[in-house]
């Protein structure tokens, strides 16, 4: 989903399983568990067309160890004609690590089947870091910047059955290219009480033979709405003639669930019921990908507990006032 689309996490910070696959060390600073499912229709623009669809499910578990993460990946497509990448299924499981409040690290494993029998195995490394302020460009905050390696390993190639996509007389592969380093800086512009408007800005550099640049909007109203929209420029498809493509839009609501109320009892004198309150996001996006393909999506996560807000505690001498 759109959330997903900068290795920085977003232009608001927002951390689901598919973070992953750009980013490993994103789910380092998830304290609750997470579940989501989406699912992505292609519907070809041309009638009498076939039908295509992706869906993926994944989970996320926090621990004091450091953050876990597996999310399975399926892509149904070898009915069409235009956007044939066959059908593939994707394993990925990641572990993160706050390495301080401001540093994370992470990395990922993945597996997969595809078509004509072919099959990816590698593995994605990944940064995180919190600037918070900058000095020369004070009216940022919540600054961040990322830094990963994505598709260490074999990825899959188009299927033989397309003939494949031609650079000029180069045979390239229509699936992610291997060997991919991405960096992304993400801010806020505006982060106030029920208004956030935050900016990401994304560069990779496939196989290092390509430029891919992708910029992104979020607005996030009264903490419960969030609209966003995003846009992706390839370099080797501009000089090749292909026009630019349209922006992705989406949109998603939160949705507090009830929770538990637990009394805090780490210090006896301050004594308060806490909400364990858990969220639930529902989520749609929209993309025009050609003039003869759309894509619509759907999903859900859930976060289940409550995030640790509260600064700890230090006493020196108990006892004394």
């Amino acid at each position: 989903m759109y959330g997903a689309s900068s290795v920085a996490g977003g232009a608001i910070q927002e951390t689901t399983t598919s973070s992953i696959a750009l980013n490993p060390a994103l789910i380092a600073g998830e304290q609750r568990y997470t579940f989501d499912v989406d699912y992505t229709a292609i519907i070809p623009s041309v009638s009498g067309s076939s039908y295509g669809q992706a869906a993926q499910a994944g989970v996320i578990i926090p621990s004091r160890y450091g953050v876990t993460a597996v999310v399975v990946q399926g892509v149904f497509t070898s009915g069409l004609a235009d956007m044939n990448f066959g059908n593939s299924f994707t394993v990925r499981a990641a572990y993160a690590k706050d390495l301080t409040n401001r540093l994370y690290v992470g990395l990922d494993l993945y597996g997969g089947w595809g078509p004509d029998t072919d099959y990816a195995v590698g593995c994605d490394l990944g940064f995180w870091y919190m600037l918070n302020k900058i000095s020369f460009l004070p009216f940022l905050s919540n600054a961040r910047w990322a830094l990963s390696f994505t598709g260490l390993g074999k990825s899959f190639y188009s299927p033989s059955s397309t003939g494949g996509l031609y650079y000029g007389t180069e045979k390239i592969s229509k699936f992610a290219s291997p060997y991919t380093m991405r960096f992304g800086f993400a801010a806020d512009f505006f982060d106030l009480k029920n208004f956030k408007w935050g900016f990401s800005v994304d560069a990779s550099s496939p196989s290092f033979q390509n430029g891919v640049f992708d910029i992104g909007m979020q607005w996030l109203i009264v903490n419960c709405i969030k609209i966003s929209t995003c846009w992706e420029a390839n370099l080797r498809e501009l000089i090749a003639g292909v026009p630019f493509a349209t922006p992705t839009a989406g949109i998603s609501v939160n949705f507090a669930l009830s929770g538990e109320k637990k009394t805090n009892t780490e210090n006896s004198d301050a004594k308060k019921q806490v909400s364990a309150e858990n969220e639930m996001k529902i989520s749609s996006a929209y993309k025009n990908l050609t003039n003869k393909a759309n894509l619509a999506s759907v999903g859900a996560t859930f976060y289940i507990g409550q995030e640790d807000k509260t600064a700890p505690e230090i006493i020196l001498w108990e006892g004394e006032d």
